[in-house]
């Protein structure tokens, strides 16, 4: 009886999914007039593409969510009310699905992980994500007309967190974890390669003048095209290296189009500290901290160089130093501190720190005018409104200490439990190089939001989120034990 009742509701769950994929199809012809004759074919493919990767499985769903960030699938939206719904809520609601709908337990299925826990805490997270939520209350009662825009983002950037969960418990076998880092890698490739034909199609001298960031803005291409440069060091291909070289290739490609100063910088950062992940049982003390600090010394030198000869305006020595990109950082980062320095405590509430009442007050636009009077009018809050361009300024700015403390508390037991699972792990494991991966990614991407505020929906916390969650999928199921997951060496492989 109980069998038969999970297959109905099995059947049952998937009516949505055969309505999606209904309207897929139908809109297909609706788009004719507008795409032309040659690309319905490939839309066609693409939506053919899309139902087999919503029906193969949780791990297909999380691979289309992810590959849709990284290509920048949140310029394809339907705007509902005040939310804009995207492809990839289509998969979402799929990925929700295959998560409630009856399966086969882990012992049931071919290669599940298996084991003790070690465990990665992200209770901390669900804490910070509902304080964030309260701060909206805040919100209504200081600034209704603002309180629909905060809620709506709200609900994108919880909606992003959750992907966290299910993605813990829908990987479950190490085939999902390389099926979803595939795709991300073909993703980022593909984005890197539209960016290149925009580049191309602009002409040389745009090329080496101009930044590219073809479906993505050109910091997003930046952190992805880190995170092919990351892969490619990860040594995943290392018995196939012209995967190896041709990733690394593209990710440098992708760099020198978007010519983004933080993720250079931070890709040459998170560079050397991997190099002292890999070192760690090959090395040890003086010798590693030396070794760790000569690469990433290395790392830098070549992304200044790179930055000093593609935008040669953001070093401060440079004469136009003044009407560079980094100067306007710099400029609202100080209007974010001092909306942090006015509302210390519980900050101003989610998402309203880029308001124009907020951030473009006359008390704060005179404050920066006075700290800089010689930068363009324009860099002024006051003149035009944003954001403060920052995720921890932004986080201090909206949240106060209290969110800013809960999200620090929150990404340090994260990060505790990561290194954990990397000093259990044999370094002849089969997930080795993808766990070594998606910690270095996650750490880019922390650093990478030195220079970029959080949103939910973007490619930066879709792709955070898969990680972690894979990454907690690999904690649960391991173990030091001689059978266990975390000491299974791959195949062909004779343990360290």
């Amino acid at each position: 009886m109980i069998a038969r009742t999970g297959r109905l509701i099995h059947v049952v769950g998937w009516l949505p999914v055969v309505l999606i994929g209904v309207l897929l199809g139908a809109a297909v012809p609706l788009l004719a007039p507008t795409l032309g004759l040659p690309a319905i074919p490939l839309l066609v493919g693409a939506v053919a593409l899309g139902l087999w990767l919503m029906v193969s499985g949780p791990a297909g769903c999380i691979g289309a969510v992810a590959a849709l960030a990284t290509l920048g699938g949140q310029a394809l939206t339907v705007q509902v009310g005040p939310v804009d719904l995207q492809v990839a809520d289509a998969y979402y609601a799929a990925l929700v699905l295959w998560v409630i709908a009856p399966r086969p337990t882990d012992a049931q299925r071919t290669g599940a992980l298996t084991g003790a826990a070690v465990g990665i805490p992200t209770a901390g997270i669900l804490v910070f994500i509902c304080f964030v939520g309260l701060t909206i209350v805040k919100v209504a009662l200081v600034d209704p007309g603002h309180l629909e825009t905060s809620l709506v983002s709200w609900l994108r950037l919880a909606q992003t967190a959750s992907l966290i969960w299910l993605t813990a418990a829908s990987v479950t076998t190490p085939v999902d974890v390389r099926r979803i880092l595939k795709i991300v890698a073909l993703a980022g490739t593909a984005a890197v390669i539209v960016a290149l034909a925009q580049a191309i199609e602009a002409g040389a001298p745009s090329i080496l003048r101009d930044r590219f960031g073809g479906l993505l803005n050109e910091n997003s291409l930046a952190l992805v095209s880190g995170l092919l440069v990351l892969l490619s060091f990860s040594g995943r291909f290392r018995q196939a290296w012209p995967a190896t070289l041709a990733l690394g290739c593209i990710g440098m490609v992708g760099l020198i189009l978007s010519k983004s100063v933080a993720a250079m910088i931070a890709t040459a950062l998170v560079l050397g500290i991997g190099h002292g992940l890999r070192q760690r049982r090959q090395s040890e003390g003086t010798d590693r901290v030396v070794k760790v600090i000569l690469v990433t010394g290395l790392g830098l030198f070549v992304a200044v160089a790179l930055i000093g000869a593609s935008r040669p305006e953001v070093l401060p020595t440079s004469p136009r130093f003044g009407s560079s990109s980094a100067t306007h950082r710099t400029v609202v980062a100080a209007a974010g501190w001092r909306i942090f320095a006015g509302e210390p405590v519980i900050g101003v509430g989610w998402q309203r720190s880029s308001s124009p009442a907020v951030i473009g007050t006359g008390e704060i636009a005179a404050a920066l005018r006075d700290q800089f009077p010689s930068v363009q009018p324009y860099f002024f809050p006051d003149v035009t409104p944003t954001s403060v361009h920052n995720a921890y300024v932004q986080v201090l700015a909206e949240l106060g200490l209290i969110g800013f403390a809960l999200f620090t508390v929150a990404m340090a037991r994260s990060a505790l439990g990561i290194r954990r699972l990397i000093h259990h792990m044999r370094v002849d494991h089969e997930l080795a190089s993808e766990v070594r991966f998606m910690a270095l990614g996650l750490l880019l991407i922390l650093i990478w939001w030195n220079d970029n505020p959080i949103f939910g929906g973007q490619v930066e916390t879709v792709l955070a989120s898969i990680f972690l969650g894979m990454l907690v999928s690999v904690s649960r199921n391991a173990t030091g034990e001689t059978q266990g997951y975390l000491s299974r060496s791959a195949p062909g492989r004779v343990a360290a």
